[in-house]
């Protein structure tokens, strides 16, 4: 009996024929991979309940190295996860501008040299700079709009720069890696058709997910204000809405005063007693309010 020899090109065959589960397997790790490198380093941005961190560099990761697909998927729902892990607000937006980062990345540049790799990133990270800005401006007004801005930048330019040169890293460490992006369905030559209609359809999402953003989430104070005061002692309560909201203060303290650029109210006490207060809050169609009565004590 004569013995089976081996087909030329089978180590291809067997890269496209385990193409469904590689694929999950590979958006599975790619997704958490993005979601832990996103909350791994969070600075917090207080102007619009954001935060710079790093997980573009994983997002255009996975398209350069398999593709739109992927991309789309563990850029996107990656992000998105790291979001509602303590920014929720954001989340419908991380979700599709992310997305399409990944997918711009994987659309124009998946097994192409360095240097196509970093100017792709430099229009996704483009994009990622418009989108938020776009929406920020929306929500929270110009002025802080552009106070994330310079943050903003510097995560697209994180991404194009260390992103190709760890695909390359990845390249020569796991030649593999190429058969395994060229396995998946996906071709650069009908880039420009699929992002003529991923552009539509995100615009659309963009649009879609501001205004739900706006429409679902209550005006809200951030914290509860401190009930005690003593006279002489500076009081403080940071009420810290979370939509740029305008402010109304009603009260009988005539010590207490309202700074509005940090929606902070502030006096130092001088009579002790009973002072009520009414905070009340207005943005966009929607309406907060606290009621709360301050005791001051006497100087110890």
């Amino acid at each position: 009996m004569s013995t089976p020899q081996p087909s030329p090109g089978g180590g291809e065959r067997e890269v496209v024929s385990a193409r469904g589960p590689l694929r999950l397997a590979l958006i599975a790790i790619l997704t958490s991979l993005t979601a832990v490198v996103t909350i791994y380093l969070r600075i917090p941005i207080p102007a619009t309940q954001g935060y710079f961190n790093l997980g573009d560099i994983l997002v255009m990761f996975s398209g350069f190295a398999l593709g739109p697909t992927v991309g789309l998927i563990a850029g996107g729902v990656g992000s998105g996860i790291a979001d509602l892990v303590g920014f929720p607000l954001f989340a419908p937006m991380t979700t599709v501008i992310k997305g399409f980062e990944g997918f711009l990345c994987g659309a124009l540049a998946v097994r192409r040299s360095r240097w196509r790799m970093h100017a792709v990133g430099a229009l996704a990270g483009a994009w990622i700079v418009t989108g938020y800005f776009a929406v920020e401006v929306y929500l929270f007004g110009v002025g802080a709009a552009l106070v994330e801005l310079p943050f903003n930048v510097l995560q697209g330019v994180s991404g194009l720069v260390v992103a190709p040169l760890l695909v390359e890293r990845v390249r020569r460490a796991y030649p593999r890696v190429e058969r395994l992006a060229g396995a998946f369905p996906e071709r650069v030559g009908g880039a420009a058709l699929r992002l003529g209609a991923g552009a539509a359809l995100v615009a659309l999402l963009l649009a879609g997910g501001t205004y739900a953003m706006q429409v679902l989430t209550p005006l809200e104070f951030g914290s509860e204000p401190p009930l005690t005061a003593q006279v002489g002692v500076q009081y403080e309560y940071a009420f810290s809405p979370n939509f740029p909201a305008e402010a109304v203060l009603s009260t009988n303290a005539s010590w207490l005063t309202m700074d509005d650029a940090n929606a902070t109210l502030v006096g130092t006490p001088t009579i002790p007693g009973s002072y009520w207060v009414e905070l009340s809050l207005s943005w966009k169609g929607k309406t907060a309010e606290q009621n709360f009565t301050i005791i001051v004590q006497p100087e110890s």
